[in-house]
Formats: structure tokens, C-alpha cells, sequence
């Protein structure tokens, strides 16, 4: 199966629209900032929101471009929020269009340590409740 009649598949079965559909079909699953696969169990893909790569807040021409949609999960949704990875100077048409893995890539790099600093949070947290 292409992967456009993945999307269609996809469209008709949820009612997500295309920016949505392609996202997870491009992505195969997983999360673009940090590779979790989304779709191994209910509650993860249930859980996880698909993220605009330039925030709606700052870009909302940009809400239902289909190169700006991508599955997230939450914990890397939560930490990137509406950070902004454009460069002064840059065209976002141009960025998303033709250079969205960079931008990604952008993102991956400034999300890392602040994901690191939540899992030893939610680490801490589990070991006082666990007892460990």
C-alpha cells in the first residue's frame, strides 16, 4: 500500500485530516523528536498529540499546513511546547517545505537535556512512591 492510500485509509477510519494522517504515515509511528514508538500499545498512541513543528501560537497560518504536523510523544510534546526553532531571518514556508528535518533536528537538540532533567524528575518521583 502507497503511502497516500495509507493517508486516505487513514482520514476515512479516523476523521483526522490530512495534516494529521500524513504526520503519522511520514513518521511511521513515532514520535519525530525522539523515536518512541507511538503506536505499540492503546494508551500511547491514545496519549500522544500530534505537535506543529512551528507553534500555532507564533505561526497560525501554518495550523493545518501538512508539513507541519508531527506525531509527538506527550512527555516531548509537553517540554517543546511553543518553543520557536526558526533563525532570525528565515523563511517558514521555505524551512517547513524544504528544510523540515532540520528543523526537527533543531528541535531534538534543544529538547534532549530538558528530557533527560524530566525523566530523572519522574525517576525520583517513582522511587520515593515505589520505595526503591
Amino acid at each position: 500500500m502507497t503511502n497516500e492510500e495509507k493517508i486516505a485509509k487513514l482520514m476515512k477510519l479516523t476523521g483526522y485530516k490530512e495534516c494529521t494522517c500524513r504526520a503519522w504515515v511520514e513518521f511511521e509511528g513515532k514520535c519525530a523528536y525522539c523515536g518512541e514508538d507511538l503506536i505499540s500499545t492503546a494508551f500511547r498512541y491514545f496519549s500522544s498529540p500530534t505537535d506543529h513543528i512551528l507553534p500555532k501560537a507564533h505561526y497560525p497560518d501554518f495550523e493545518w499546513d501538512v508539513h507541519n504536523s508531527v506525531p509527538s510523544c506527550t512527555l516531548c510534546n509537553s517540554v517543546k511546547n511553543n518553543l520557536d526553532f526558526l533563525m532570525e531571518g528565515e523563511n517558514a514556508e521555505e524551512m517547513l517545505h524544504i528544510k523540515k528535518k532540520e528543523l526537527i533536528n533543531r528541535a531534538k537538540a534543544k529538547l534532549e537535556p530538558k528530557i533527560k532533567d524530566r525523566l530523572r524528575f519522574w525517576k525520583g518521583v517513582r522511587d520515593i512512591i515505589l520505595d526503591c
